[in-house]
């Protein structure tokens, strides 16, 4: 069973718009938190493998920490209920299990992925540039039509342009080493 640290909310997905499921949120936690306080419209739900940060006490109301795996939080979310999935150097970069297993685990997490998000809704991966192209076939195997380097598009819906920018800008930080991939799931 993962374990989770909610401020302030029910973990109670019912009657909650715009979601963002943020995979692998990184340790230190500080940049998915900074989001919560940043966009304070929209749901976050951070997993990841370390978690350190869902023993922490000071989490804004918006934030929902999980110590856990992508694929069985993807598991846990309810199909058709999440309005962005983004993972930031986490989804593919599973190094301790070897080559096949990491491809067979990503196709499931793509295929989760794929079958959470409401139609029209994007799953934003950044990640290093060796590994577009076997990320790239995930996401269109799963059924997502996908772009590598996109700009966000603000007709998109809710207005999650900024946010979108922000991982744009990570990206461009990196000086050109890291790529952003996005699988948009048809409408």
């Amino acid at each position: 069973m993962a374990e989770r640290a909610v401020a302030g909310v029910a973990s109670s997905k019912a009657g909650v718009r715009n979601r963002v499921l943020m995979l692998g949120y990184g340790n230190p936690d500080d940049e998915i938190i900074g989001l919560a306080h940043r966009f304070t419209d929209l749901r976050f739900v951070g997993v990841d493998s370390e978690g350190e940060g869902v023993t922490r006490q000071d989490l804004p109301e918006n934030l929902e920490l999980v110590r856990g795996d992508m694929k069985s939080q993807l598991e846990a979310e309810d199909p058709g209920s999440l309005d962005m999935i983004s993972s930031k150097l986490a989804f593919g970069y599973y190094t301790d299990y070897g080559r096949e297993v990491t491809f067979r685990y990503s196709q499931e997490v793509s295929d989760l992925a794929f079958s959470r998000l409401k139609p029209g809704k994007r799953f934003h991966i950044i990640a290093g540039a060796g590994l577009k192209d076997p990320i790239s076939g995930c996401l269109s195997k799963s059924g997502f039509s996908v772009t590598v380097g996109r700009q966000a598009n603000p007709s998109d819906g809710f207005d999650l342009l900024e946010l979108e920018t922000a991982w744009m800008r990570a990206m461009k930080d990196s000086g050109g080493k890291l790529v952003l991939i996005t699988g948009e799931k048809p409408a």
